[in-house]
């Protein structure tokens, strides 16, 4: 989790929605959506294999999601952002993302391998969250840093594009806040 494995493919996905570049965008959802299969799988087996304790501190900090995850993870998304445009040393923004991302979703698998159905769905959602977080704050910032692309005519593609992917990131970010209010009375 040190050197963070889906940093990069996240920050990928806010670089080619910002600059339109179909390719990059398709090859980081595709990278990055074989990652997080990994990674729940790799739970899951685990989580059947050996006996989890859904009330253990590193499983529970996962499982009791609330409001204040959605600004760690757009906190989160910020800095993986700026690793890309002002050369933050990689390795400290790899952490963050990696706290961000890794541990929900092997908790989710491991819960779920385990049969802790409600805990897992926390795990995952927290996943979620900060999935969706990290790539709106990662838009928002090459936006708001200038990052566009140097032809006009895919300044303009740009801009549909991201307009697009923020209204989705926030529809989706407000579906998400939904469902964590939803299953803190769960």
């Amino acid at each position: 989790m040190v050197i963070a494995p889906l940093l990069n493919h996240s920050m990928a996905l806010s670089l080619g929605i910002t600059l339109a570049g179909s390719q990059l965008i398709k090859r980081s959802i595709l990278i990055s959506s074989l990652g997080f299969l990994i990674a729940i799988s790799i739970g899951i087996i685990f989580g059947i294999l050996v006996e989890v304790d859904p009330t253990a501190p590193e499983i529970l900090s996962r499982t009791n999601i609330s409001l204040m995850y959605v600004i760690l993870a757009f906190s989160c998304g910020i800095a993986g952002s700026f690793s890309v445009t002002r050369g933050v040393s990689e390795a400290l923004v790899g952490v963050m993302i990696a706290v961000a991302l890794l541990p929900p979703i092997i908790a989710s698998g491991l819960l779920l391998g385990s049969q802790n159905f409600t805990e897992s769905i926390g795990a995952f959602l927290l996943f979620l969250v900060n999935l969706v977080c990290i790539n709106l704050a990662g838009v928002l910032t090459f936006v708001i840093q200038g990052v566009n692309p140097k032809t006009w005519w895919k300044k303009k593609k740009a801009e549909k594009t991201v307009w697009k992917a923020i209204v989705l990131w926030v529809l989706l970010l407000l579906f998400l806040i939904l469902m964590i209010i939803i299953y803190q009375y769960l």
